[in-house]
């Protein structure tokens, strides 16, 4: 018969893999206790299915309703929660554009040590838009050329091709001065160009 030390025993994580599990799960509900309130007039949880609403989605406690689209939400919440509506309505997303590589999102990597028991892990470095770079670059890793291409960049991030050009300039002079910078990379570095030094900003 198991005793009520036994019992509180078993609640205690076995290991520290386990414990860390468990500290992102309470870290996760904290943060979302701490998400600005959504309006009604956006988005309602209902008991039942209701008529009018652009999407409906059934999750565990009942219904989501979607009232407006998520283009039309102010730009603070649409920030906030635009990952959760599309995982959530599927018909809120654009239309795919031809010629795109295919990405991975984070919501699709399982066993993930940097997520424990959450869907996303918004705050880990390859973290972008819902995509999982790491993971992204693994499922392309027997391409020819495993980088996306600027057109997919633009699309996903939201933006037009050549500000992705830009911005992908700039990353790429950045990479390279600190390799310079750095003993033992200098192997690594293409051969020098004459390239126009574009200021980091985002003007």
């Amino acid at each position: 018969m198991e005793t009520a030390k036994d019992s509180k025993n078993s609640q205690i994580a076995k290991s520290p893999d386990e414990f860390a599990q468990k500290l992102r799960f309470r870290r996760s509900l904290r943060e979302a206790a701490n998400l600005p309130p959504l309006p009604p007039a956006l988005l309602s949880l209902d008991r039942v299915p209701k008529t009018g609403a652009i999407a409906a989605s059934p999750v565990a406690a009942g219904w989501l309703h979607l009232w407006s689209p998520l283009e039309r939400w102010p730009e603070p919440l649409r920030e906030v929660y635009r990952q959760d509506v599309l995982a959530a309505f599927p018909s809120q997303r654009k239309k795919e554009t031809p010629g795109l590589e295919e990405v991975v999102l984070c919501l699709a990597v399982f066993r993930c040590p940097q997520k424990g028991f959450r869907l996303e892990e918004r705050s880990c470095l390859f973290y972008c838009r819902g995509i999982c770079a790491l993971a992204t670059l693994h499922r392309r890793g027997d391409e020819p050329n495993p980088s996306l291409s600027l057109t997919s960049i633009g699309y996903y991030m939201g933006m037009s091709r050549q500000r992705a050009s830009l911005l992908s300039s700039r990353a790429q002079l950045f990479l390279e001065r600190e390799m310079r910078s750095k003993r033992g990379f200098g192997e690594l570095r293409p051969p020098s160009k004459q390239r126009r030094e574009y200021p980091l900003g985002d003007g």
